[in-house]
């Protein structure tokens, strides 16, 4: 077995989100961990945390999801795995006065070349709301950029996304040699007004409650749309998603002060397309969710 080495890497905490849910990091440490396989003539890269803080319920003011804490994620920035940032998922912190420890180990890529530590850079943040069904998984093994284009388009209800980031590349994990195209969204979204939602609850405020319940207005993205296309414009694929987001209408302080910050991805094995990927189209598309 190969002995296995490691160096430290820049951690950035993104405090203000990150107290926005709750979250009181007191220290947060990652390492960049490999080994060199002799055999196979390849460097094997992990990242590993170790971190320490408090997780606070009643410090996240504005919730846009139903009382579930959220999830560490880290942003990496490698630049011998291209442009793109990774993102992924680790733990999360429990409710506790005193401060509790997490730690996380994550696979990050096997290639022949060397990573040099230190332009390796790390953020810590949380978001309020997700649309992911697996971990996000770092595109590794000589990841490529797909060119991606996104287009909003105006919402009947007045809720309209705003796209920080947008990135579609092909690559594979590190145990796996079949290629997949992976796409990656994040951004914030201007509420709703929901004004239907808002008059329907004072109403009913006049009917005996459960006080203990806490009552949500439902906002909803304009629905996604996306297209997978190849060199010469030919549809591979079509696919329509939604990012929900709830937010509590019963609050004696008043509506949310702020705009929730959201992500999406989406992957596919390249073996169900008729040609390599070229290009990917994102659409949000406006309509009335009321």
């Amino acid at each position: 077995m190969a002995e296995k080495s490691f160096d430290r890497i820049d951690v950035r905490l993104d405090e203000v989100n990150l107290s926005l849910l709750g979250y009181d990091i007191v220290d947060a440490q990652a390492r960049l961990v490999y080994e060199y396989d002799k055999w196979g003539k390849e460097y094997e890269y992990e990242i590993h945390w170790s971190i320490r803080g408090r997780y606070d319920p009643e410090e996240w003011r504005d919730r846009f999801s139903r009382d579930w804490a959220p999830r560490l994620a880290p942003i990496l920035r490698v630049p011998e795995l291209g442009s793109a940032d990774v993102v992924y998922y680790i733990g999360k912190l429990n409710r506790s006065d005193k401060v509790v420890k997490i730690s996380d180990r994550h696979r990050l890529c096997v290639r022949k070349k060397w990573i040099d530590p230190g332009g390796v850079t790390a953020t810590l943040t949380a978001y309020d709301v997700a649309n992911v069904d697996y971990d996000l998984v770092p595109l590794v093994l000589g990841s490529r950029a797909v060119s991606i284009e996104t287009v909003v388009e105006p919402s009947s209800c007045g809720c309209q996304p705003r796209v920080n980031q947008a990135h579609a590349s092909i690559g594979n994990e590190p145990d796996r040699k079949d290629p997949f195209l992976q796409l990656f969204l994040s951004g914030s979204m201007e509420l709703c007004e929901m004004r239907k939602a808002r008059q329907e609850y004072q109403d009913g405020l006049r009917y005996q409650r459960d006080r203990s319940y806490r009552y949500y207005e439902e906002h909803r993205l304009p629905r996604l749309g996306i297209e997978v296309l190849d060199e010469t414009g030919f549809l591979l694929e079509e696919d329509d998603d939604v990012i929900d987001l709830e937010a509590q209408i019963d609050r004696a302080d008043g509506p949310p002060m702020r705009q929730p910050r959201w992500i999406s991805t989406e992957r596919w094995d390249l073996d169900r397309f008729s040609a390599p990927p070229a290009r990917v189209i994102v659409r949000f598309r406006g309509g009335d969710h009321d």
